[in-house]
């Protein structure tokens, strides 16, 4: 077998390897400086072809001979290369010269080596990139053949690996310039974060962004809102399918703008099939879109235009009809296709008219007129119709299209609009409208003719209960009951109107006199009162009536005297209803002079006219002043400074009230705030109605503004509240009071006495302080009443705990008294009157505690009887006074009878009637009576002289059994 016979059938390809394409020869350098060796390889060689390629032998003997025949030929396939030439690494050399420097990694390489026995080291087959050696001494042609097939098949492998490399670069290449220059956008999305990965410019461009701002953030940030839940769900696809099938959805533009995307996405996996992220692509499909929208837009206007709306070919036959042709015809859509529009002609106008018509659309392109046409049914109908010619690209007439609207319809309507713009469409009855005209009609006769009317405003009692009740169509159908009622029993000349919901107004006229209308106001009320039978169902109401009489003293018009009837009505029903009231000026004038008020209030408050006076409160027993109450004023314009009584009591239960209360919360602590910044410790306290307590948001209100002024501690802000109104809901007041105190605001009942508190409400309200009233303080001196009631309220507050202020403090005198009962904590004109807020500090530094209040102690027991028998001897002449000024009947004058005198004989013997004072007293308490009864005598018969004489010795003799009392209570006290 030669040696091209066996070299074929040991190296014969096998089928299953795809071969490169044939070329002419390839290339093998055979590189060593003993020319046998060249011999050799060319005898094996000679002939030889690999893979249907020949082979061309190039020689060379030295390192530099080689580089140069390499660059000459550097597709050359194999190099057989000898390693020790003219050095002993020049081989090497060449590998590392090839590998490195020309960075040909294809060209096959094989040692060959002329050393018994040598195998490259393992460093030498690393660092060279050699692929295969062989030894001189091997050289047969048989192992020739087989190290060159094998190196050529690897030249074979790595030409082809390369040419795939290099068409996969080309395509890799087009890919990307595809992807970033695609006018479609591409996007790829973590499937488990739904952050985006990567995005093509066009993405990029097209939403306003850069790259940078698009990549690392969640694909749902591109979307529009409302999309939002269709693009969730198409990604929770993706994430369970793999896919996304033309998914159609809107990004949203950095400027706000949408894009309408189509989106089409497919999953990229690992090697377990887990989905690791997606190729997305949107096109954008915003142009298709809006040709959609505005199709179905056209398409929505030709379907539901309340027009009628008919379309012909251009030989007048109908191609098309929308649904108000329907409605307005009669025909439907099926009946008329195909078919001419004379099929609804009539015969209303003349063939010349549909001869100018049609001219007109020829000549002019269109026609615009009112037209008579037929109904299927036969009926005649007016129509506002247009018809247009459409023309094509050639000018010729394509369709025609007509417009029409049905103004039969028209007409009715407006003839039914004529008649509710003046008539009540439940009861047939005038409206308001019509009411004022006919009104201002009669009112003319009957001031030309000096004649009365009577405007009679009613209202149905209780009618909101059978609404209510039954349901609004059973009150309606008694609201036409009665309606028909009230018609009936009108006369002629006179109208009865509906203004709405129950409320009727009736024009009586032709009046003789002002008492003609009394038994016209009867029949109405029985017409109203009468039960009304509705299918079985029996209802009954009354009704309320006010009259308003014309013409009056002075001038009204229409609209006054409805609002005189009215307000009459409403006195007829605080009367007892089923009756009639007649207007009453004088209220009426009380009403406007309220309402100006409030509107003047409201103007004050806008225009900064309120201020804040400050009263001090001071503790009695150590001087400390411990707090102010802000007292509102009003700076009036031109009335000057005015008083809360002035103005407070018209914005009663008004809303006006909360803004005012609101008002002073703000202006208070602001206040406290500066004085808190000034080093000045004060509480204030401000007084607040009962419509701001009760306001839902208040509590939520004044804790806001407790925090706008974050250096006020709260502890120093208190809410003084009537007594009276914490009992008008006293659940609701207190956990309002509670919820306030959760932020230290504190609170005090103000005018304590006044109202009917009973120890269990007292023990319910949350309240630190107790002030108790000034009508209780003002007469303490002379009043035993009085003064036990502050007794009484100064054991209740220590029993519960609570400090008590009394207001309205006027003496000393005043103050002594509620020392000795125990109450430090006063305020009133006797310490301080109100004052502008700039003279604090300067009545702070001046203020000094009177003498007579200093170092007074609380009363025991015995000795409050003791203050109590001096009051009421005062109370005593002061009722004998009294008398002889108004001529009266006197009090007792008897010894044992008086308070005083049997405080004597009982209390008093007992304590002192061993001593000497005791005694003094009782003869001095003699004398007085003996006064009393000559003063008693003199008043009937003695002469103004010595009434006046006697009364300055009852005087003077009850200043000295007062000072006897006093010197025994302090000997007692020592």
């Amino acid at each position: 077998m030669s040696d091209k016979d066996t070299f074929s059938e040991l190296f014969s390809p096998e089928p299953e390897v795809t071969k490169i394409p044939a070329k002419a020869s390839w290339k093998i350098l055979i590189v060593d400086d003993e020319p046998d060796i060249h011999a050799v390889f060319r005898l094996a060689l000679q002939d030889i072809e690999v893979e249907g390629h020949s082979l061309e032998l190039i020689s060379a003997g030295s390192l530099a001979e080689a580089k140069t025949v390499f660059e000459r030929y550097p597709e050359t396939a194999l190099i057989l290369l000898d390693v020790v030439m003219e050095t002993e690494h020049a081989g090497l050399d060449l590998v590392s010269h090839i590998r490195n420097t020309l960075d040909n990694y294809t060209t096959q390489i094989v040692l060959i080596t002329g050393q018994p026995g040598y195998t490259p080291a393992s460093e030498v087959i690393a660092n060279y990139e050699i692929n295969g050696y062989c030894l001189k001494s091997e050289l047969a042609t048989e192992k020739v053949l087989t190290t060159v097939y094998t190196a050529l098949r690897a030249f074979q492998i790595q030409q082809l690996l390369q040419e795939q490399r290099q068409q996969l670069k080309e395509s890799e290449q087009r890919y990307i310039d595809y992807y970033n220059n695609s006018p479609d956008m591409y996007v790829s999305v973590d499937a488990e974060t739904a952050n985006i990965r990567e995005c093509n410019q066009t993405l990029a461009d097209n939403l306003g962004y850069s790259k940078d701002e698009i990549i690392g953030h969640p694909i749902f940030d591109l979307y529009h809102p409302d999309c939002m839940q269709d693009a969730q769900r198409a990604f929770k696809s993706f994430v369970t399918t793999g896919h996304v099938k033309n998914a159609e959805l809107q990004l949203i533009r950095r400027d706000g703008s949408k894009i309408d995307v189509n989106l089409n996405a497919t999953a990229v996996r690992d090697e377990q099939g887990k989905i690791l992220y997606s190729r997305s692509c949107w096109i954008d499909i915003s142009d298709r879109k809006e040709k959609e929208r505005q199709l179905l837009l056209a398409e929505e206007v030709f379907t539901n235009a309340q027009e009628g709306i008919i379309i012909t070919d251009s030989k007048a036959n109908i191609v098309r009809v929308n649904k108000a042709f329907t409605r307005i015809t009669g025909y439907a859509q099926p009946e008329v296709i195909g078919k001419n529009p004379r099929m609804l002609k009539s015969d209303r106008q003349s063939e010349a008219f549909y001869l100018s018509l049609w001219d007109d659309i020829c000549v002019r392109g269109s026609w615009h007129g009112e037209v008579w046409n037929r109904r299927k049914n036969g009926e005649y109908y007016a129509a506002m119709e247009t018809i247009s010619a459409v023309r094509d690209d050639n000018n010729n007439i394509s369709h025609f299209v007509g417009v029409f609207t049905d103004i039969t319809l028209k007409k009715k309507q407006q003839e039914h609009l004529e008649y509710i713009a003046q008539y009540d469409i439940l009861t047939r009855l005038p409206n308001r409208g019509l009411l004022i005209d006919r009104l201002h009609h009669a009112m003319t006769q009957e001031y030309r003719r000096h004649g009365t009317l009577a405007v009679v405003f009613l209202d149905l009692d209780n009618f909101k209960d059978i609404n209510d009740r039954y349901g609004h169509d059973i009150g309606d159908r008694l609201l036409i009951a009665i309606a028909d009622r009230l018609r009936l029993a009108m006369r002629k000349c006179d109208t009865i109107a509906r203004l709405g919901g129950d409320e009727f107004v009736a024009v009586l006229t032709e009046l003789q006199s002002t008492n003609d209308y009394v038994p016209l106001l009867e029949r109405l009320l029985n017409a109203a009162s009468r039960p009304v039978d509705l299918d079985g169902l029996s209802l009954q109401v009354s009704s309320s009536l006010g009259v308003a009489l014309f013409p009056q003293a002075e001038e009204v018009d229409a609209d006054q005297l409805l609002r005189q009837a009215d307000q009459a009505m409403y006195q007829a029903k605080l009367s007892g209803k089923n009756r009639f009231a007649v207007f009453d000026a004088v209220l009426d004038r009380s009403i406007r002079i309220h309402h100006e008020n409030i509107k003047a209030i409201r103007h004050g408050l806008r225009n900064n006219e309120f201020v804040l006076y400050y009263q001090p409160k001071v503790d009695m027993h150590t001087g400390e002043i411990f707090g102010v109450e802000a007292l509102i004023r009003w700076q009036h314009p031109q009335r000057g400074l005015l008083l809360p009584g002035d103005f407070l009591p018209d914005i009663e239960n008004d809303p006006l009230s909360v803004e005012l209360d609101n008002w002073v919360i703000n202006t208070a602590l602001r206040q406290l705030a500066a004085w808190q910044d000034a080093g000045i410790q004060l509480a204030v306290s401000i007084n607040l109605g009962s419509m701001s307590l009760q306001q839902a948001d208040f509590v939520d209100y004044l804790t806001r503004q407790c925090e706008v002024w974050p250096q006020v501690e709260n502890r120093y802000f208190e809410i003084e509240i009537l007594e009276t109104n914490a009992l008008e809901d006293i659940e609701q007041v207190c956990a309002i009071m509670e919820a306030c105190m959760e932020i230290d605001v504190q609170f005090a009942l103000d005018d304590f006495g006044t109202g009917y508190s009973s120890l269990t409400y007292l023990k319910k309200l949350p309240a630190a302080t107790i002030k108790i009233d000034r009508g209780f303080i003002h007469n303490i001196l002379n009043a035993p009443e009085d003064l036990a009631i502050l007794d009484g309220v100064l054991n209740l507050s220590q029993a519960f705990n609570r400090q008590t202020v009394a207001e309205g403090v006027e003496t000393h005198e005043q103050g002594v008294l509620l020392l000795k009962f125990g109450c430090h904590y006063a305020q009133g004109y006797g310490i301080a009157r109100p004052m502008p807020v700039d003279e604090i500090p300067h009545w702070i530094s001046s203020w000094r505690l009177p003498q007579s209040w200093q170092k007074q102690l609380p009363l025991e027991r015995d000795d409050k009887v003791m203050l109590y028998s001096m009051t009421e001897h005062r109370a005593w002449l002061q009722a004998l006074e009294q008398s002889i000024k108004n001529r009266s009947k006197p009090p007792s004058l008897s010894m044992t009878k008086c308070r005083f005198g049997q405080w004597l004989a009982g209390e008093g013997k007992k304590r002192i009637g061993h001593t000497k004072a005791y005694r003094e007293l009782v003869t001095s308490h003699n004398a007085i009576h003996r006064t009393a009864a000559e003063l008693s005598e003199l008043s009937q018969h003695g002469t103004d002289n010595e009434i006046q004489n006697t009364l300055a010795e009852l005087r003077r003799q009850r200043d000295n059994i007062l000072k006897q009392m006093e010197s025994i209570m302090c000997a007692a006290r020592a």
